[in-house]
């Protein structure tokens, strides 16, 4: 098993920080106990910011979160594509 593959299913059986699907108003993946979406996080730490920087523009964010949300998107992006949902 791949170190990838060994992180993709712990991830889904269950994550500290990462609340997705029916857990979120939304349904848009967001650190648990905040409103603070994955994909924001993701555009702070693209953007250069430090977890430290982004727990102190985005009150309630832990920034020991940030492995387990690179985890998440990771493993979302390392899954297959349904042929219906992309566009022709």
């Amino acid at each position: 098993m791949t170190r990838t593959a060994h992180l993709t299913r712990d991830h889904d059986i269950k994550s500290r920080c990462v609340a997705y699907g029916a857990q979120v108003p939304s349904l848009k993946p967001a650190i648990k106990g905040t409103r603070i979406s994955v994909a924001l996080v993701l555009e702070c730490l693209a953007a250069g910011m430090t977890a430290e920087e982004i727990s102190t523009e985005y009150e309630g964010f832990p920034p020991e979160c940030v492995p387990e949300v690179l985890t998440f998107a990771s493993a979302q992006a390392n899954r297959p594509v349904d042929p219906s949902d992309v566009a022709a």
